[in-house]
């Protein structure tokens, strides 16, 4: 293993010779980083890189000195990182090939320095462990985010990507969001459960909210994980449609969306944050029309919706239990009861006080 340290006399490409140096200022006669060598960018050289060919490298880091200022530009080759990945705010990132991390070892980090990773895709395909130091968004053209092997910490961080694919597994995988939020902006299946052997997951005190305003249709794979928060945020005339069964503490639909649950699933909700508007309605629905999907509680009761047309769904508990509004409406649908409930010391429970 080396270090590699930028410093050519001018604007140069990532594979030109007198570029490399062995420290910070040295003379540029090295050869083109490998994957087991660190790759710096210093205050020293700010001079630009025109990254030319598909590069391997362990840590890559613009961070030495006051910070690289310069610009590093990629159009389509891929980056392989074996380490972590080190951006700073002052200096400008333009890369838009993929970006694949490969680490074996723990304790590897991501900063990106408020730098969209513009890229079209990154993949965690390495047994090794990665955890996010700021927030950081993820802009892909093609699969957003892959994650097939190793330990992903978002770090109590907010990630956006358009996609998180968990559809592969290379080998153990441990998936962890807690406190944090996973903002998913695409279209389409914007989180794959299609493969999660041997997948562990903590989404503890976490946010997944879908921001897609197209009308293109979105699905969520709910892969039988238990959740915290999910929120449908998107806007436009695409659906979102849930599929596989799913535990949540609340689900949160903005008014006018159409949420499908496939049919005979069922979604488990400690709570529903869900009110439409009079002529702007949300939809929740089964996917096939006379074949009921299932919706359950372990709480009390659900209260605080309205405005919600319902369509093919089975609640249960059946029995006082799910208040969804004076003004919603339901077809085919059992468990409901369509009104708001008025908490009353004859229906509330009290505890450390008597009434």
């Amino acid at each position: 293993m080396a270090d590699r340290y930028w410093n050519p006399s001018a604007a140069a490409n990532w594979s030109d010779v007198d570029v490399w140096a062995l420290t910070d200022g040295g003379t540029a006669d090295q050869a083109v980083p490998t994957s087991s060598d660190n790759v710096y960018f210093t205050s020293t050289n700010n001079n630009n890189c025109t990254i030319d060919i598909a590069s391997s490298f362990k840590d890559f880091d613009c961070n030495g000195g006051t910070g690289y200022t310069g610009t590093i530009s990629n159009v389509s080759y891929t980056l392989s990182l074996y380490g972590s990945l080190h951006l700073n705010s002052t200096m400008t990132w333009t890369c838009g090939g993929g970006l694949y991390f490969y680490a074996t070892t723990s304790g590897n980090t991501i900063r990106s320095g408020n730098h969209s990773l513009t890229t079209n895709t990154v993949l965690f395909r390495g047994s090794g462990e990665y955890t996010f130091l700021d927030n950081c968004t993820i802009t892909s053209s093609a699969n957003g985010t892959a994650f097939w092997g190793g330990t992903l910490n978002f770090n109590g961080k907010t990630i956006t990507t358009p996609k998180l694919n968990l559809n592969l597994s290379q080998s153990v995988r441990v998936l962890n969001l807690t406190n944090s939020t996973l903002i998913l902006t695409g279209a389409g299946i914007v989180f794959n459960t299609t493969n999660i052997a041997s997948l562990t997951t903590d989404f503890t005190g976490s946010l997944i909210k879908l921001t897609n305003n197209s009308a293109t249709d979105k699905e969520f794979n709910c892969g039988d994980f238990t959740f915290n928060n999910l929120w449908d945020s998107t806007q436009g005339t695409g659906t979102l449609t849930t599929t596989q069964n799913g535990t949540f503490n609340d689900i949160k639909i903005d008014s006018g969306r159409t949420f499908i649950i496939t049919d005979s699933t069922t979604l488990t909700m400690s709570s529903l944050s869900a009110t439409g508007t009079s002529g702007n309605e949300i939809i929740i629905e089964s996917s096939t029309s006379g074949t009921k999907a299932n919706i359950t509680t372990p709480s009390d009761f659900i209260n605080g919706c309205d405005y919600i047309d319902f369509t093919d769904i089975a609640a249960t508990p059946n029995t006082l239990t799910w208040y969804v509004g004076d003004n919603s409406t339901g077809t085919d649908s059992t468990g409901l009861i369509f009104e708001s409930l008025t908490i009353t010391t004859d229906n509330a429970i009290f505890f450390g006080a008597n009434f």
